[in-house]
């Protein structure tokens, strides 16, 4: 698993292991990440992770196939989910 080798290098920083997409519309279902935030706990501190799109949403000068309301549900998605995780988010 990568985040294991990454988590090995440094442990004290903070790890955003980049589960929501920024390239398609689709959202991903909560559950899926809320398994890979509790799959990634096991070798990092929970307190230590964090949730966020892969990057930005026009990572090219053309954008990504995102509508600008695509890009405000999946940060809906970001800020709901990691409400449950960390409940002081």
């Amino acid at each position: 698993m990568l985040l294991a080798k990454i988590v090995g290098t440094v442990v004290a920083t903070r790890k955003d292991p980049r589960l929501v997409s920024s390239k398609l519309p689709a959202l991903e279902p909560q559950e899926h990440l809320l398994r890979r935030i509790e799959e990634a706990s096991r070798f990092v501190p929970i307190e230590n992770l964090a949730l966020s799109p892969q990057c930005g949403f026009a990572s090219t000068m053309e954008g990504n196939l995102l509508s600008e309301q695509d890009q405000w549900r999946k940060l809906q998605l970001v800020v709901e989910t990691a409400r449950k995780v960390w409940k002081d988010a």
